[in-house]
């Protein structure tokens, strides 16, 4: 029987060995396989950034190269959740101009304010703001000039 490839050594060694016996149910697995196959998963699958994002999930200094491509995957990762996002707020630098930080957050974040008219015409809308609390924050690192994750609530 050809064994499988192990894509983390690129060799024909076996991931996990198992039991021949009837009774086994059990899959023993070689730790340093496993570690490699791990080591192999995050390095290939987790892009800070860049590449395929389809199956990233935001963290604390995930980078990127830009604001817009931060939008992008927050807004591909929040669609594969089930919501949508808004740009909350950003603060740009009064020296340069330069956007520092970016609050991306869902787009239940939050309350409705008071309706400040006297006498409000016709039938109230759907209330849609619900206080959820999801939301990404990214700021500027000047040193290496991309953007890092400094918070993240999922």
């Amino acid at each position: 029987m050809r064994e499988p490839h192990h894509p983390a050594t690129n060799t024909s060694q076996p991931v996990a060995a198992v039991s021949n016996h009837p009774s086994a149910a059990a899959i023993v697995f070689d730790q340093d396989c496993v570690d490699k196959l791990v080591n192999y998963i995050h390095e290939h699958n987790v892009q800070h950034g860049q590449g395929s994002i389809a199956n990233n999930v935001p963290h604390l200094e995930m980078k990127f190269d830009s604001e817009s491509a931060a939008y992008e995957f927050y807004n591909e990762y929040s669609k594969r959740i089930g919501f949508g996002i808004r740009r909350e707020y950003g603060n740009k630098s009064k020296v340069d101009g330069v956007l520092t930080s970016r609050r991306f957050t869902c787009f239940k974040e939050g309350v409705r304010g008071v309706d400040k008219r006297r006498q409000p015409k016709g039938e109230p809308r759907a209330e849609i703001r619900t206080g959820c609390l999801a939301r990404m924050v990214i700021s500027l690192d000047r040193k290496i000039e991309k953007y890092k994750v400094v918070d993240f609530i999922a």
